[in-house]
């Protein structure tokens, strides 16, 4: 039976995103995006928060949505999912505590009345400019992969062969 025209494309779809934790971190980014751009349309359009107050809902909603998602699935293979839970949240929430500084600054920058833009496109412009440096920060930092442990330091070995070790304990 031939393979249908879709399952091609859901192999190297499948190849992708199992390769390359870019794709993985753009489509958890595009998540928490949706999540935060949500969050910050209901908070001001709808309910009528002050724009520091609904950027700050949404941006807490969306660090949720953003740490829970990029351990599971965007890092999970540098071993994010094994361990250092504290170190890592606690890493992600020094990130964020930056990232809020930074967002909380851009967007009241480019929605002042100096500059008069849209909260709606300031919020990509700014989410775009901090995606870029968060991929590596995250990639380095907050989910890097812990180096292999060795299974004997080579100066042991040079130290104490195991064939001398293994002849000793022989006579």
């Amino acid at each position: 039976m031939a393979d249908s025209p879709a399952k091609p494309w859901h192999r190297a779809r499948t190849v992708l995103m199992n390769q390359h934790p870019g794709l993985r971190f753009l489509l958890v980014g595009g998540l928490a995006f949706v999540t935060d751009a949500g969050t910050l349309w209901f908070c001001h359009g709808v309910l009528g928060l002050a724009i520091w107050l609904a950027t700050s809902f949404a941006f807490v909603t969306s660090y949720i949505v953003n740490f829970g998602l990029n351990r599971v699935l965007t890092f999970a293979d540098q071993g994010a999912r094994d361990g250092a839970m504290r170190d890592q949240t606690v890493k992600f929430t020094l990130l964020v505590a930056v990232n809020f500084v930074l967002t909380e600054a851009i967007m009241n920058g480019l929605t002042s009345h100096a500059v008069g833009m849209n909260y709606m496109v300031a919020k990509v412009l700014s989410t775009g400019f901090l995606t870029f440096l968060n991929f590596f920060a995250y990639r380095h930092w907050v989910f890097a992969a812990k180096p292999a442990p060795r299974d004997r330091p080579a100066e042991v070995a040079a130290v104490l062969p195991v064939d001398e070790v293994t002849a000793a304990a022989g006579s």
